[in-house]
């Protein structure tokens, strides 16, 4: 698990601008604990998961993002990717919708050191130049490794609240889950999560078993899918 105590741990990852707020002991801290030691998905051979506690994602601290990437597809990554600068990735989530655009195109939306940044792409074998001063992106099944990019939001009360906290992550999130000790009486927290895409995951159950799952949506869907895929790789680089 990736927390703000041990984050110094990864030389590439604490360079990275991943900031995970300081770990806040109690009771939801000790319940979500046990609960990723025990009850999440089981890791398909060939992936890895690397589990990210409270990342601040654009000021947003979502409880837990459990991150299942494959080992493979980053094996060919080079070592030009380390120097990606957040707004790099930015520009790579451009790309990643319109795949292709000219230099002219891009001016007009991130004006800010785009040269520099389009170099840092290319060197990171990420883009490539076609005719005409155009760049495309690479194939994504080549660049971006994660299969499945889970968030957790823990609450033994306010459900409620953290219903509308896990509806926020789904932003960059291919699942997001609210953890709750135990389904209160009557079927309204299910229904509001239903209708929000939101499973609900109760203690002791793992979450692949939970009485309401959640919408499964492709990623990467923002840009901060991205910086979880090059955060989570980043753990293992050399």
């Amino acid at each position: 698990m990736i927390t703000s105590e041990n984050i110094k741990k990864f030389p590439h990852l604490d360079k990275s601008g991943l900031s995970p707020r300081k770990t806040r002991n109690g009771p939801e801290h000790e319940f979500l604990q046990n609960y990723l030691q025990n009850y999440l998905p089981s890791t398909p051979k060939g992936q890895e998961l690397t589990i990210f506690i409270e990342p601040n994602v654009d000021s947003v601290f979502p409880d837990a993002v459990a991150v299942y990437w494959d080992l493979n597809i980053v094996k060919k990554w080079n070592e030009r990717r380390l120097l990606l600068s957040k707004q790099d990735i930015r520009l790579l989530h451009y790309f990643s919708l319109v795949n292709t655009a000219s230099y002219n195109t891009l001016e007009k939306v991130f004006s800010l050191n785009l040269h520099k940044s389009i170099g840092r792409l290319a060197e990171a074998n990420l883009i490539k130049k076609n005719k005409s001063d155009f760049w495309s992106i690479k194939p994504l099944k080549n660049i971006f490794a994660i299969k499945r990019l889970i968030t957790i939001e823990a609450k033994i009360s306010d459900w409620q609240g953290g219903l509308l906290q896990a509806f926020f992550h789904t932003w960059f999130a291919s699942e997001s889950y609210l953890l709750i000790s135990k389904l209160p009486k009557g079927e309204q927290l299910v229904d509001d999560a239903s209708r929000l895409g939101i499973g609900i995951a109760t203690n002791e159950t793992p979450l692949e078993n939970s009485l309401s799952k959640a919408r499964c949506e492709n990623i990467p869907k923002s840009y901060a899918s991205w910086l979880f895929n090059e955060w989570a790789w980043k753990t293992k680089a050399n």
